[in-house]
Order: C-alpha cells, then sequence, then structure tokens
C-alpha cells in the first residue's frame, strides 16, 4: 500500500476532509485516535506466538527466547502494538523498519532499555513513509556507537512520548519530512550531534516538516543544538507550530556556535516559548532565511563560557519578546539585519522585528575583550523596542549601528536600569 493509499485510509477513520495533512486534527489527536484504533485490536499473545498479523499484539520481555526475531517481524507488520517489559533488550545487529499505524510501547525509561553495543551506519528504528506511528515509553542506549537511533522519513502523524537517548554520536532524534509530528516528555542524555533534528531533503529553501510540537523535553549535553528545527513550519501564521517548555542543558562550555534552541534554513510560523536554556554558546538563534517566528516567555542562563550570547535573530519579521536572559559574556540580545550575508554589517535589510519587554541581566561577566552588552542591535528596522539591561558591563554602549527607531514615544529601544560594574 503506497503513502497516498495508507492516508486515504486514515483520512477515513478518522473523518478528516483532506487527504494529506488532515487540518483539522492537532498532532495529538490524530495519532492518539490511531493508538486507540490499534490498542482495540483483535488477536493477542505472548512474544512466540503466532498472533503475528495485521492488527495484533504481543507483549516481549528479555527472558523470551528468540525475541529479536519476533520483535522485528512484529513492528515491521502494519497496525500492531509492540509492548516491551522491564529490562535491557540487546538489538545491536537489528534495523527495525516500522510500518503504519504500529505502537510501539515500553514499561518507561530506563525501565525499559533497548541497547546497541556494534557500530552500524543503519538507524536502529526506521520510519520511512509511514503513517500513524506511536514510540513511548523506552530509552535507546546507544553506547557511542555510530548510527542513528531513530530516523523518521516523510512520516505523518508521528507521535513520540517519554523516549529516551543516550549517548549517541549522531543526532538523537532525526525528522527528514513529513507532518503533524509530536515530540513529548523526551530525554536526551549526551550526543556529539543534535538533540532533537528536523530538516529536509528537498533543498534548504523547501519545507521539510510541517505542523509540529516539541514539548516538555529534557535535553542534556549536546555537542550541537539541543533542538535543531531547519525547513520547519506551522501551518500558517495562526496555524503554528511550537517549541515549549523545553529545558535544554549543557554541563560545561559548549563547543560549538549553535543554539539550544536553532531555527535555520527558512523555519516559519513556530513559536518558540517558555524553555529554558542552560550554558550554550547561544541561547536561542535565529538564522537568516527564517522569519515570522515568536520567541517569548524564554528564560537563557549563561555563566560557563567567555564567548556567549543569549537571544540572537538574523532573520526579519520575527518577535521578541518578554524573555529574561542572565549571566552571558558577549550580548543577551543581538538582533542585525543579516538576510543572507556572512557579514553582521551588511547593508540595512530592513529587518523588521517586534522587540519589547525583554530582561537582561549581568551580562558580561567574563575576562577578555568581550563588551557585554545588554542589548546588542544592528543594521535593523525595529517595530518597537523598551527593553531594559541591568547590570551590564557596557549597557552604555549599545553598538546600535543604522538602527530605525519608530517615532512613538516611550518605544525607543532599550533603557537602562541600573548602573553599571
Amino acid at each position: 500500500m503506497n503513502v497516498n493509499s495508507r492516508l486515504l485510509k486514515l483520512s477515513l477513520i478518522y473523518g478528516c476532509s483532506t487527504i494529506v495533512g488532515c487540518g483539522e486534527y492537532t498532532p495529538s489527536e490524530a495519532v492518539s485516535a490511531a493508538k486507540n484504533e490499534v490498542s482495540a485490536s483483535s488477536g493477542a499473545g505472548p512474544c512466540n506466538s503466532s498472533s503475528i498479523y495485521d492488527g495484533g499484539y504481543i507483549r516481549c520481555v528479555p527472558s523470551d527466547d528468540g525475541y529479536r526475531t519476533y520483535l522485528k517481524q512484529a513492528v515491521e507488520t502494519p497496525n500492531m502494538t509492540v509492548e516491551m517489559g522491564a529490562g535491557t533488550f540487546d538489538l545491536s545487529d537489528d534495523i527495525w523498519n516500522v510500518q503504519s499505524q504500529v505502537t510501539i510501547a515500553g514499561a518507561g525509561f530506563g525501565s525499559t532499555i533497548i541497547q546497541r553495543t556494534t557500530d552500524r551506519h543503519d538507524p536502529m528504528v526506521k520510519i520511512s513513509g509511514r503513517a500513524a506511528v506511536t514510540l513511548r515509553d523506552f530509552t535507546l542506549e546507544m553506547n557511542n556507537t555510530i548510527g542513528q537511533p531513530i530516523l523518521s522519513q516523510d512520516t505523518h502523524f508521528l507521535y513520540v512520548q517519554r523516549v529516551e537517548v543516550r549517548n549517541a554520536t549522531s543526532d538523537s532524534f532525526t525528522v527528514l519530512n513529513g507532518s503533524h509530528v509530536t515530540f513529548d516528555g523526551c530525554i536526551v542524555n549526551r550526543t556529539t550531534s543534535h538533540g532533537i533534528s528536523f530538516s529536509s531533503t528537498r533543498g534548504p529553501s523547501e519545507f521539510g516538516v510541517e505542523g509540529f510540537s516539541i514539548r516538555n523535553c529534557q535535553i542534556n549535553d549536546t555537542d550541537l543544538s539541543g533542538i535543531n528545527c531547519a525547513n520547519c513550519t506551522g501551518a500558517s501564521w495562526s496555524d503554528r507550530s511550537e517549541i515549549s517548555n523545553n529545558t535544554i542543558t549543557y554541563h560545561g562550555n559548549h563547543p560549538n556556535p549553535y543554539g539550544g534552541v536553532r531555527l535555520p534554513n527558512a523555519a516559519r510560523y513556530v513559536d518558540v516559548k517558555d524553555n529554558t536554556v542552560v550554558n550554550y554558546t547561544r541561547g536561542i538563534f535565529v538564522l537568516s532565511k527564517s522569519r515570522w517566528n515568536n520567541i517569548y516567555r524564554n528564560s537563557i542562563h549563561g555563566g560557563a563560557s567567555n564567548d556567549q550570547e543569549g537571544i540572537v535573530i538574523q532573520g526579519p519579521y520575527n518577535s521578541v519578546f518578554c524573555n529574561t536572559v542572565f549571566d552571558m559574556d558577549r550580548a543577551a540580545l543581538q538582533i542585525y539585519g543579516n538576510t543572507g550575508l556572512t557579514s553582521k554589517d551588511g547593508p540595512d535589510h530592513n529587518n523588521e522585528i517586534i522587540f519589547r519587554h525583554n530582561l537582561a541581566i549581568n551580562q558580561g561577566h567574563g575576562e577578555g575583550n568581550h563588551p557585554g552588552h545588554g542589548v546588542w542591535i544592528s543594521h535593523s528596522r525595529n517595530s518597537t523596542g523598551h527593553s531594559t539591561a541591568y547590570n551590564s558591563y557596557n549597557w552604555d554602549d549599545y553598538n546600535f549601528r543604522d538602527v530605525h527607531w519608530p517615532s512613538a514615544g516611550n518605544d525607543r529601544g532599550p533603557t537602562r536600569g541600573s548602573n553599571p560594574r
């Protein structure tokens, strides 16, 4: 059955008026419907039973003989519920090609552990061209081996809940293309790459993932970005995607100029809100081709590095408001009109940004040549200002170059809070 046929089946089941996208359903509603239908399927049996068929259910524990064979067969059978009990499953030599309408459920992260102990260049869990797939309640332990933990490509209605990935050497979660994708309550513990990464195989200016939510996740010690959302978009200005309520922490000096949350390559209609980012070189980084995103109510903390910036905005028509930034060495809020040039000092690109009610506290803590700006704005056209910097090393040297403030009285840019150190 091809992808369109599967989506047609889903549209008939869930009452969607359109096939591709099913826009009237949120990701969680659509996948919840799929999950409920799968859970209600007839047929149940132990791991080594003969009940592995379309619409079946099996339950495996590590003591079951031949569990690797039965688990692989089950996840590669459409419309299956696969339950994995507590314990460690060694799947070092296996690649799971997960089919549509499959639920893989463990007993909780740290309780159900799926591990790889040998290098493989293939992903452990691969979901390609599928629809309505649910992963929940287990840990993938990669043991610093080569290979991707989870790769989803061209998948619609993907729901990943309470899944942990440990000690990876590539992106912990990778999503290429697709729609209606939800990550909820997931954990990343240590990777040399990105934690959660969205991208497109269609080119740098083409949308890859449309309609998504990344929320309530805890991401620790990613050498690149905690969340890298390239080519990702909401459906429209009023139907937005979200990155919300995540905690992203690096323990020590972050080694790369990536953001805790990073929006490169034409990310649009995304709300980045209520996140906490600690000790990344850049807390939130919106690159030059990304626009119409809202960055608000985030808390950004520095202090571990001498080369940190809180929120960096390059792309036009983004809104930055009600954020709090602490202890950055370079600048709390850096905005410049760079829509494609490599230099910060390019000509004015009419970079209109809504910029208000942000709070910068105690910048410029480090030693060396960093100026410690509360706010650093250059070559930008700002819609409004009125943000405040407290106790920054150089609050009087904001480096406003070629900045066009509005004519409205009290909205003329940042204001100083207290005396500098």
